[in-house]
């Protein structure tokens, strides 16, 4: 089994949503963690920043007597598939969605790497577990990796029905999860 945690974003926003969420993702019955920060959404300048912030709120979060190993994601395929395999969870920041979505696509075999481990996205690392997604940057339907059969569409606004009513209808008829901003869902496949 897979456990997957899919974030609408912004996880920098200090709220009791972004709490729970952390919490959520660190619960584990394991007293030593591997936990793999995934930045390949954004640019490597900021991953030094990224990984600060994250190593703190994840830190926080753990169960009392954990211990965490922190590994950040590299963006040699080989390298990351190692470190996907060691790792107990993936935190997955979200970005940009093409060189995420590109870097991932290259791991062979990756349901079978997960199994047993935490998976939990934020906004484009939630779009890339899913089948399809709404990219706002660029205005389109991507398709994620289809590890759940569903539809993802994040810092959703009312003002965005629109585009939520064109995800929902595209091409076959799944589930459709919608995520505002700092709203989380946990699935288990």
């Amino acid at each position: 089994m897979i456990k997957y945690i899919l974030h609408g974003g912004y996880v920098k926003i200090k709220n009791e949503n972004n709490k729970k969420y952390f919490k959520e993702t660190m619960k584990s019955n394991k007293k030593k963690l591997i936990v793999l920060l995934v930045y390949l959404a954004r640019k490597e300048e900021k991953w030094k920043e990224l990984e600060k912030i994250d190593k703190k709120n994840l830190s926080n979060a753990k169960s009392k007597g954990q211990s965490i190993k922190f590994v950040v994601a590299s963006k040699e395929t080989e390298k990351l598939r190692r470190q996907i395999e060691t790792a107990d969870i993936l935190f997955i920041r979200g970005g940009r969605d093409a060189p995420l979505f590109r870097a991932f696509r290259k791991i062979k075999n990756l349901k079978l790497l997960l199994q047993g481990k935490t998976v939990s996205g934020t906004s484009a690392g939630a779009y890339l577990l899913s089948k399809y997604c709404y990219n706002m940057d660029y205005n389109h339907i991507d398709k994620g990796l289809g590890l759940l059969p569903i539809k993802t569409y994040c810092h959703y606004k009312p003002s965005r029905k629109p585009k939520l009513e064109m995800l929902k209808k595209y091409k076959e008829k799944l589930k459709t999860i919608v995520l505002a901003d700092t709203e989380f869902v946990v699935l288990k496949r």
